[in-house]
């Protein structure tokens, strides 16, 4: 297996009330192996289940992004235990001309609001750090919990649109719309 830990000098760390967006280490690979081959927590993800080596293939993609662009997506970790507790950041949308917001949440912690957390987190560091103009979320329909999180992240959705195979409800958000929401707190 590929040593992981050495991506840790390219992924910013930012912090919040109660996770750390980071980078993907060795140490995650365990407990990300449950949280991405549980069908109910992937169900809504291009993609779904990931099983054995297709998650450590998937944080070293993560990682390539990071190293290419500048961004990419974190690990998060509950601050209070180290658990891993799912990823979230921003990534290029399928196609590669717009930055998407994605989140992913351990169904055992849903209803937390730590995607909104960690979404807020994520979309301050494409709009304050790399001054991105905008911000999109791609959405399959009955993903209601991922529709509030965009919602309640000041996203608006503004049609559907063909991604990854699938008609998904796709929501957008400015830098200034961004600029004025109460500032964030990253503790």
């Amino acid at each position: 297996m590929v040593s992981l830990d050495h991506f840790a000098s390219v992924v910013p760390r930012l912090r919040t009330w109660r996770l750390e967006l980071g980078p993907f280490c060795g140490v995650h690979l365990a407990r990300a192996a449950l949280v991405y081959g549980d069908e109910e927590t992937m169900r809504f993800l291009p993609g779904g289940v990931r099983r054995g080596e297709e998650v450590s293939d998937m944080f070293s993609l993560f990682h390539a992004c990071w190293k290419e662009h500048g961004m990419g997506v974190f690990a998060l970790t509950d601050r209070g235990t180290g658990d891993f507790v799912g990823h979230c950041g921003l990534n290029f949308l399928e196609g590669g001309q717009e930055v998407e917001l994605i989140y992913l949440v351990d169904k055992g912690r849903w209803g937390e609001g730590l995607a909104t957390e960690a979404g807020g987190a994520a979309l301050a560091y494409g709009f304050e750090i790399l001054e991105l103009e905008t911000v999109c979320a791609v959405i399959m329909p009955g993903n209601t919990g991922s529709m509030k999180v965009a919602e309640k992240l000041g996203m608006r959705v503004v049609g559907r649109r063909l991604c990854y195979g699938r008609r998904l409800f796709y929501y957008r958000m400015e830098r200034q719309d961004f600029a004025r929401l109460t500032p964030l707190t990253l503790a």
